[in-house]
């Protein structure tokens, strides 16, 4: 109790305050408030406000802003009380004078202050630290009704404030990682929630809805106990044992559905900083099994206790019985679709190698044809510009033909060392005509030399690649064609060694990392309906992987596309022509006796009259059998046999004819590209001829057969 004969000094030290006790112990007479006997009512009272007060309150007093507080503010004062007390606040916090002063001169004009969670930089302990405080100034009024002071709550918010942040910047972290993680876990086979310290949903996969039965936003945000209100308390508290104790925990259990539902769920639970992983699936079916199981041993045991063993035994053989069966019907499966797989590529091959066979007949029928009328038609010139025309588009029909044998892996790469330079050049015209006058085409050769490669699959790649820019290009496009070597070491898809690589650049549209990333496999496209089929690209690397090399890419949307071809470069001489003596093209060979076999009527007849025009007697025959029957009264000086015919294929009837007589020359003819039958019979040195064909290569490989037997030079004049 305060009474009023007693000093203030004596008042003070009756306050259960330390800071109370330092006021009322030190000489205030050096100071701006002058001797404590003297201080104003005023003054007086609000001390004694403050000092009782479990807030922290400081007192600003006088224009100099003379501190005095109660002992909340001393803790929060830090290492500098008790020298705090009595300064100028101007110089008890210098960091902050600016700040005070602005306080001041609101405060002396009667004027109030509120800050929430202000932040400044003290030195409470001789170091900075980031504080944040609510602040709440109210001037004090003196005798005269003029404020003489100001009064500071300050109430610091520093922890909360910190814990706040570093919450938000954890659940941004948990987003951004919840967003990535979100597809691999829907993806799951078993079911995932992420649980809070308080057990309530934060994440949950597509597994979990599904098991949950409830949509994830009529999950997300609730408890555990909110959700399964009806799940056993075990739970719960093995899932708060993993929070509290930071280890993980496991339990199997018959799980309680909101829905009725009873099932056997396996959970395992690993905390995760602050957070829970849950891991379960449903195990009804396997705990079933083994009650059933179990029931079973029990009434085993119960019928006789003496055949315990011999129960046991054969249980371990039925268990060792059934994962061998599981063993055998599992690998019966995996050969089955593996089979399955490898018919339907077979039938998609041969689909296409007898798309092609048909349509090289009817390309050679049509070659030969135009041929013979470039050789009648000496004088009428349009019908020769005609004839030759249509000899060009028949050889681009054989090329296309050549393409879809190559997607069908039916063709027979012939790897041959191959001139870059001498095939880029030799493309250019094509290119040219292909690309049309709006694309500009350019040539950046810095490498020359040879590859190991196809020369017709590497045309028709780089062709296809040319064609493919181009689509992707707008008019005033540019198609740059480059070449350098390279030495790898290292490479996933490269034995080390030189490789020459053909980059096709174009300033197209270019491609996103997802449609680039697809980009070579069959059957994908992006151009519209009927405009492409998706197999370009694959062939190209396809070829480019079945000749030892690979194709690689690069692109960004608006900055065009480059797609590289990588192959060794061998360093032996180009193939060039046998050293055999050749006819040349029209030329009459002379009365050489051939027999001619294939089983199509139009390309056989074309054939005989392309040939007896070259000056050779033609007998001709449409199967082996009438082949061999010939055979009997006559022996041709060279056979061309066709492959591909019913009954008895080329192969088959070359067995027939050598194993009479392995003297007679064969050329082999086909639409197909697959000549491993031939190769059987005639071994890989067999002249083999692929439809469709110019007269001038049949006429070629019949002089080179004629050399052979030293029949070149026989003429019809002899």
């Amino acid at each position: 109790m305060i009474r009023e004969c007693d000093s203030f000094a004596e008042t003070l030290l009756r306050l259960d305050s330390e800071t109370a006790r330092l006021i009322a112990g030190r000489d205030w007479s050096a100071t701006p408030l002058g001797p404590l006997e003297s201080w104003p009512p005023s003054l007086r009272t609000s001390v004694s406000i403050i000092l009782l007060s479990p807030v922290p309150i400081v007192m600003l007093w006088g224009e100099d802003g003379t501190m005095l507080y109660n002992d909340a503010y001393s803790i929060f004062a830090g290492g500098r009380h008790p020298q705090l007390l009595g300064s100028k606040v101007r110089e008890g916090w210098p960091e902050v004078a600016e700040f005070n002063d602005n306080v001041m001169r609101v405060g002396l004009s009667g004027r109030t202050l509120a800050y929430r969670d202000q932040e400044l930089t003290l030195y409470r302990n001789g170091k900075p630290e980031q504080v944040f405080m609510n602040l709440d100034y109210s001037p004090i009024l003196g005798e005269r009704g003029v404020p003489e002071g100001v009064l500071a709550i300050v109430i610091e918010t520093t922890e909360r404030v910190i814990a706040e942040r570093r919450r938000e910047e954890a659940e941004a972290a948990l987003r951004a990682a919840r967003d990535r993680a979100q597809g691999v876990l829907d993806n799951m086979a078993e079911a995932f929630v992420l649980l809070d310290g308080e057990l309530r949903f934060l994440d949950i996969n597509a597994e979990a809805v599904r098991l949950e039965r409830r949509p994830r936003d009529a999950l997300i945000g609730k408890t555990h106990w909110e959700v399964h209100p009806e799940a056993a308390p075990e739970i719960g508290k093995r899932l708060m044992k993993a929070v509290r104790e930071k280890v993980p925990v496991s339990l199997e259990h018959n799980f309680h559905w909101t829905d009725g539902r009873e099932t056997w769920i396996d959970m395992r639970a690993y905390p995760v900083g602050e957070n829970l992983a849950v891991f379960y699936r449903d195990v009804t079916d396997r705990k079933r099994g083994e009650e059933s199981l179990r029931a079973s041993q029990a009434a085993l045991a119960q019928l006789n206790a003496s055949l315990e063993a011999q129960v046991a035994e054969r249980t371990a053989d039925l268990s060792h019985a059934l994962q061998r069966l599981r063993a055998e019907v599992a690998e019966r499966e995996r050969a089955e679709a593996a089979l399955r797989q490898m018919q339907k590529m077979e039938a998609i091959g041969q689909l296409s190698g007898g798309i092609a066979h048909d349509f090289n007949n009817l390309l050679g029928a049509i070659l030969a044809g135009f041929e013979l009328i470039c050789r009648k038609a000496e004088d009428p010139k349009r019908v020769r510009q005609l004839a030759e025309a249509g000899l060009k588009s028949a050889e681009r029909g054989a090329k296309l033909t050549g393409q879809l044998l190559a997607f069908s892996r039916e063709q027979r790469i012939e790897l041959k060392p191959v001139a870059i330079a001498e095939l880029l050049n030799g493309m250019r015209d094509l290119l040219t005509r292909s690309l049309g006058p709006s694309i500009k085409l350019a040539f950046d050769i810095k490498s020359d030399g040879a590859v190991l490669a196809d020369a017709t699959q590497l045309e028709m790649a780089i062709l296809n690649l040319a064609i493919n820019a181009r689509d992707a290009m707008k008019a005033n496009g540019v198609l740059t064609i480059a070449t350098r070597t390279l030495s790898i070491e290292g490479d996933i898809d490269l034995s080390p060694g030189d490789y020459m690589e053909v980059a096709v650049t174009d300033t197209g549209s270019g491609m996103t990392p997802e449609v680039m990333a697809r980009a070579f496999e069959p059957f994908f496209t992006t151009k519209g309906l009927g405009k492409g089929t998706g197999l370009g690209l694959s062939q190209v690397y396809a070829s480019a992987r079945q000749a030892g090399g690979t194709a690689r890419m690069e692109s960004r949307p608006g900055e065009g596309t480059t797609v590289s071809i990588l192959l060794s470069r061998v360093n032996i001489p180009v193939a060039g022509s046998d050293d055999l003596p050749v006819s040349q093209p029209g030329q009459r060979q002379g009365f050489a006796d051939l027999l001619l076999v294939d089983d199509d009527q139009q390309l056989r007849g074309m054939l005989a009259a392309s040939l007896g025009d070259a000056g050779f007697r033609v007998h001709q025959a449409d199967n082996g059998r009438a082949a061999l029957a010939m055979l009997e009264h006559s022996t041709p000086d060279v056979m061309i046999v066709d492959f591909a015919m019913p009954e008895m294929n080329g192969a088959e009837l070359a067995g027939e004819v050598w194993s009479r007589d392995p003297s007679i020359p064969i050329i082999f003819a086909s639409g197909f590209a697959e000549t491993e039958a031939i190769e059987v019979i005639a071994g890989k040195d067999a002249v083999v001829l692929r439809k469709p064909f110019r007269l001038e290569q049949l006429q070629e490989a019949i002089g080179q057969q004629l050399a052979r037997k030293g029949l070149v030079s026989r003429t019809a004049a002899e």
